[in-house]
């Protein structure tokens, strides 16, 4: 059986122009969502929503997940919107998995800016499973 492990920012001081809420609280209700459907079909999914991504990554580790997938919601500069992925290189499984992610987000999100791209983030580099961040 497939294990993915979800890992939502624990990012509260990026707070939102409209709900007075964050990052963190909105990623957490992702992740959890997430879980929850992957869990319904059939897959074993983990998360942990009140830790920060180095123990979130060791967890994965030692878990011995098959996909690690961090959860962001980056408002950037207001002007780019869109579904936006990284992976460690273009020959990857990580980079694999982003595509099919791809597929179903990105004609759901808002805006144009879709990419994949290539970024050297903790959690695509230290974690063993594949990620898709």
């Amino acid at each position: 059986m497939t294990k993915i492990y979800i890992s939502p920012s624990s990012q509260p001081e990026n707070k939102y122009a409209y709900g007075n809420t964050n990052e963190q609280e909105q990623c957490n209700k992702i992740a959890l969502a997430t879980v929850k459907a992957l869990k319904r079909c059939g897959i074993e999914a983990k998360t942990n929503t009140n830790s920060d991504m180095y123990k979130r990554t060791a967890e994965s580790n030692c878990w011995k997940a098959d996909i690690h997938v961090p959860i962001h919601t980056n408002a950037l500069n207001g002007k780019v919107q869109g579904t936006r992925l990284f992976c460690v290189n273009f020959n990857g499984e990580g980079y694999k998995v982003c595509e099919e992610v791809m597929k179903t987000l990105a004609p759901i999100t808002p805006g144009t800016s879709d990419s994949i791209t290539v970024a050297s983030f903790y959690e695509i580099t230290d974690t063993n499973a594949p990620c898709c961040y």
